[in-house]
C-alpha cells in the first residue's frame, strides 16, 4: 500500500468550517488575554521587585541624586522559600513508588529508573525555574511533552517501479529501474500485480525519545476559559511560541503544517517589558530571522460531529486567523501536559496568589519608602547644605566646598551650614516594625533565613519559633508536591511509550541499588523494558520539611542511639533485638544518610552480604564464599552491651 503523505488535519473541514473555527479560537485567545491584562501587569511589577530594579523612573525626586533604593524583602523572602522548596522536593529518590497487587514487587525498579532518568534529563533545573516562577507570579507552568527522535531503520521492502504508458519499466541512467515516489518524496509499496523491486531501504522514522520540558511564563500561557474556578471547568490550554518563517515552510513540506503562505514573510516578534528589563534587544525581523507568533492549543471540542468532545492539538496564528494544524491528542497522555505549581491557591480561581505581588506587596512598598527616607535624611545630616548671604563674595564654582578647601568670606556669618537633625529613632523603629511584619506574613524569620537574629531570645524560644515556621512551610511544600505527583505519572507514561521502541540499558548504579533491594533478578541483560514500567503506580514525593533539615535528622539519630543504649541496659531482650542483622543494617543506613557518607554501598554491601547474627560457640563455620560478617552494631563504637546477664564490674572473680 502506498504510504500517504502526512496530513496536518485529522478532521476533514471545508473552507467555511476551517475559517469559522480559526475565528472562534482567535477570539477566545483575545478574550483570555484581555481578562489577564491586570494580572500580567502585576507579574511584571513583581519581577521588577524581585530583581530589585529601580522603581523611581518618572517620579519627581526631591533633588538631583536623591536616593532611589528598593526593598530587599522580595528577594530575601522569595529566595529563602524557594530554597526550602527545592531542598525538600529533590531528595534521593525524588519519588517513593507504590504499586498494587502483583505490581508491587516491581515498584523498586520503577523508582530507581525514574531517579536515574530524572538526573539525566536535568529535571531539577526545570522544576527549579517553575518553582521560582510560582512564587513571583501567581503560578508556575511546566510543560511536559514527548521528545521526538529521528532514527534510521533498514528493512526489506517491495517497492513499486515506475512504468511507461505501455507498462514497460522506466530505467535510470545506470540502467536500473526507477522507483516510484509520492509527493513527499517517499517510496511507494507495490500493490497486487504491480511491478516491484525488492530492495533494502534506509528509512528515517520518528520515535519517542522520552520526556522534554519547558518552563512557561503566564504571559505566554492561557487557561480557557480564564475565569474557570475548578480544573474540571477548563476546556483548553494555550501556549504562545515563535517560529522562524523558513522553519515553518520546512514543516509544511514535511506535512506537519499547512496554510503557512497565508502568514506572510514579515516577523511578528516585538520586545516586551521583560526584554527591556534585561536590556535585551530583538533580532532583525526580516528574511531568515523573521519569526511568526503562533499559539498551540489543547482544546476539548466536538469537531468530527459524533456528539462526543475529544481533545485536539491545534496550532493557530491568532493575528492572521489561520489554522496550521488540527490533530487528535494522544489519549494515553490526554490533557495532562501542563503541570501547574500553585503554592498559594485561590478559592475563586484555578490560579493562585503571588508571593510577592499579593502577600508582600504593600510591605515592600512601605519598606522601599522608608529606606529612601532614611537614606535621604542621612545624606542631609552628613553633608548639610550651606546658607550663603545674598551678595556674598564666595562662588562655589570658583572655590568648591570640600576637605582642605579655602573659602574667602568678608564676614563669618556670610557662610553658615544648615542644621539638619539626624535620622530620628522613630524612623529606624518604623523600619524594624515593617521587617517584623514581613516575617509574620511570609512565615520566614531570621533563623529560618539563616540570619543572626537581632532579638534577645533564648535557645528554647528560637527553637519554638523555627518549629512553627516549619509548619507553615510544610503546607506550601505539600502544595508543590501535588504537582510533583502528576509529573511522576506523566513521565512514567512517556517513558513506557519510549521503551516500546528501544529498551534502556540500566546504569551500573541502578543495577547495584536494585541488587541491594533484592529485585535485580527481574531485569534481563540490564535492560529496562516498557513491561517493567507498566502498571498502576503512585508517585509519592519522598522529601518533606523534616527530612530536609539535615541537622535535625542528625540530632534525632544521636538521640535515638542514646535511648537505645539506655533501653538495652535496662532490658536485655531489647539488646538481643538490636543484634539482628536487619535492625543493625537499618541503623547503619540511617547513620550514613544523615552524615552524608559518599559511598553507602561500601558499608551496606548487597543482599548476598547480609550480616550474620552472632554464632554460638561450636557452631559450624560459614560456607565457602560466604565469610561471616561482624556485628554492625558493635562497629558503631560499641554502644550496645552484649545480650544476656552481665558479670559485675571491678574486683576478682572466681
Amino acid at each position: 500500500m502506498a504510504k500517504a503523505r502526512k496530513d496536518p488535519f485529522d478532521v476533514e473541514l471545508d473552507e467555511r468550517q476551517e475559517h469559522r473555527l480559526a475565528n472562534d479560537l482567535a477570539n477566545e485567545l483575545d478574550y483570555a488575554l484581555q481578562a489577564i491584562q491586570e494580572k500580567l501587569r502585576q507579574n511584571e511589577d513583581s519581577w521588577q521587585k524581585y530583581e530589585a530594579g529601580r522603581a523611581a523612573h518618572g517620579r519627581d525626586w526631591p533633588w538631583p541624586g536623591a536616593a532611589d533604593l528598593t526593598s530587599y524583602i522580595a528577594v530575601e523572602k522569595t529566595d529563602a522559600l524557594h530554597a526550602r522548596i527545592m531542598r525538600t522536593i529533590f531528595t534521593e529518590p525524588i519519588w517513593t513508588v507504590e504499586g498494587w497487587g502483583s505490581n508491587a514487587e516491581r515498584a523498586p525498579i520503577v523508582e530507581e529508573f525514574h531517579q536515574w532518568k530524572a538526573e539525566d534529563e536535568r529535571l531539577q533545573g526545570f522544576v527549579d525555574r517553575a518553582a521560582l516562577s510560582s512564587l513571583v507570579e501567581t503560578m508556575g507552568i511546566l510543560e511536559v511533552s514527548e521528545k521526538a527522535d529521528l532514527r534510521k531503520e533498514r528493512r526489506m521492502r517491495r517497492l513499486k517501479i515506475q512504468t511507461h504508458a505501455d507498462q514497460t519499466w522506466m530505467l535510470g541512467d545506470d540502467n536500473k529501474p526507477l522507483l516510484a515516489q509520492n509527493e513527499a518524496g517517499e517510496y511507494i509499496d507495490a500493490e497486487g500485480e504491480e511491478p516491484f523491486a525488492e530492495t533494502v531501504v534506509d528509512q528515517v522514522i520518528r520515535v519517542n525519545g522520552g520526556p522534554e520540558y519547558q518552563v512557561l511564563l503566564e504571559k505566554d500561557f492561557l487557561l480557557l476559559p480564564a475565569h474557570a474556578r475548578e480544573r474540571k471547568d477548563i476546556w483548553g490550554f494555550a501556549k504562545r511560541f515563535w517560529r522562524r518563517v523558513p522553519e515553518l515552510h520546512e514543516l509544511q513540506a514535511r506535512g506537519i503544517y499547512k496554510n503557512v503562505d497565508d502568514l506572510g514573510e514579515s516577523g511578528d516578534r516585538q520586545p516586551d517589558e521583560a526584554d527591556d528589563r534585561a536590556h535585551q534587544s530583538i533580532a532583525l525581523q526580516e528574511g531568515a530571522s523573521a519569526e511568526k507568533e503562533l499559539w498551540e492549543l489543547l482544546i476539548r471540542r466536538d469537531l468530527d460531529g459524533d456528539g462526543l468532545e475529544e481533545w485536539y492539538l491545534v496550532t493557530i496564528s491568532a493575528e492572521k486567523r489561520t489554522l496550521l494544524r488540527l490533530k487528535y491528542d494522544d489519549p494515553e497522555i490526554g490533557q495532562r501536559r501542563y503541570i501547574l505549581f500553585i503554592p498559594f491557591p485561590r478559592v475563586d480561581r484555578v490560579g493562585g496568589y503571588s508571593f510577592i505581588g499579593d502577600k508582600l506587596y504593600t510591605l515592600i512598598e512601605e519598606h522601599t519608602g522608608q529606606r529612601n527616607m532614611i537614606a535621604d535624611r542621612s545624606v542631609l545630616a552628613i553633608n548639610a547644605p550651606m546658607k550663603r548671604v545674598i551678595g556674598s563674595a564666595w562662588d562655589p564654582y570658583d572655590q568648591p566646598w570640600g576637605p582642605g578647601a579655602i573659602i574667602d568670606v568678608r564676614d563669618p556669618n556670610e557662610l553658615t551650614p544648615v542644621t539638619v537633625p539626624d535620622v530620628p529613632a522613630s524612623a529606624i523603629e518604623r523600619e524594624r516594625t515593617t521587617l517584623q511584619a514581613a516575617e509574620r506574613v511570609s512565615g520566614l524569620n531570621d533563623i529560618a533565613l539563616g540570619v543572626q537574629s537581632q532579638g534577645d531570645r533564648t535557645l528554647g524560644e528560637n527553637q519554638m519559633v523555627f518549629a512553627q515556621s516549619t509548619v507553615r512551610m510544610d503546607l506550601v511544600v505539600h502544595r508543590i508536591q501535588e504537582a510533583m505527583e502528576d509529573l511522576g505519572q506523566i513521565r512514567n507514561t512517556i517513558w513506557e511509550r519510549a521503551l516500546k521502541h528501544k529498551p534502556a540499558e540500566a546504569a551500573q548504579r541502578v543495577i547495584d541499588n536494585l541488587t541491594n533491594r533484592g529485585v535485580a533478578d527481574k531485569i534481563q541483560n540490564k535492560q529496562i523494558t516498557a513491561d517493567l514500567l507498566r502498571g498502576p503506580w503512585r508517585f509519592k514525593p519522598r522529601g518533606s520539611v523534616d527530612t530536609a533539615d539535615i541537622m535535625g535528622n542528625r540530632q534525632d539519630f544521636n538521640g535515638l542511639m542514646q535511648s537505645l543504649v539506655g533501653l538495652a541496659k535496662v532490658n536485655p531482650s531489647i539488646a538481643m533485638l538490636l543484634q539482628q542483622p536487619r535492625a543493625a543494617k537499618a541503623l547503619l543506613e540511617w547513620c550514613l544518610r544523615v552524615y552524608r557518607a559518599p559511598d553507602r554501598q561500601a558499608f551496606l554491601g548487597t543482599p548476598l552480604q547480609e550480616p550474620q547474627p552472632p554464632q554460638p560457640a561450636g557452631a559450624p563455620a560459614p560456607a565457602p564464599g560466604q565469610p561471616a560478617q561482624p556485628d554492625i552494631i558493635g562497629q558503631l563504637a560499641g554502644l550496645l552491651p552484649p545480650a544476656g546477664p552481665q558479670p559485675p564490674t571491678g574486683g576478682m572473680h572466681g
